[in-house]
C-alpha cells in the first residue's frame, strides 16, 4: 500500500503487482438538508494497472484484468457502485524498468453525507 505523495517500491522478487488510482472524479450535490445531511455523489473512474515482468508477455495479465474486471462489473459495496469495465488496454510504451502495465479502468459512483 503507497499513500498519496510517497515513493513505493517494486517487488524484488520481480512478481506482479497491482496499481489502483483515482484520476478522474467529480462530486455534486444530489440533496440539500441540514448541515452534513447534505447527500453528495461522486462519480469517476478507477484506473487499475496490473504490471507484470517485461518479457513475459501479455496472457497471464490479460487473464488477471479479465478477473479483476469480473470482480467490479455492476457491483455494489460499502456505498459504491461500479459499472462496465474496459477492456485491458496494452501498449509497447507500458514498460517500466522490470515491468510491463496493462491497464483497465472501471466507473463508479459513490454516494454519502456532507
Amino acid at each position: 500500500m503507497v499513500t498519496p505523495n510517497t515513493k513505493g517500491k517494486t517487488p524484488k522478487d520481480g512478481s506482479p503487482y497491482l496499481e489502483i488510482s483515482y484520476p478522474i472524479s467529480r462530486a455534486r450535490t444530489i440533496s440539500v438538508g441540514a448541515p452534513g445531511n447534505n447527500l453528495i455523489r461522486e462519480s469517476g473512474t478507477m484506473r487499475l494497472v496490473l504490471y507484470v515482468a517485461r518479457g513475459a508477455g501479455t496472457a497471464e495479465g490479460e487473464i488477471w484484468l479479465e478477473e479483476l474486471a469480473a470482480l467490479f462489473l455492476n457491483k455494489k459495496f460499502d456505498g459504491v457502485t461500479t459499472f462496465e469495465p474496459s477492456s485491458p488496454v496494452f501498449d509497447d510504451r507500458n514498460d517500466l524498468a522490470n515491468y510491463y502495465g496493462m491497464s483497465s479502468s472501471v466507473e463508479y459512483q459513490a454516494d454519502y453525507f456532507g
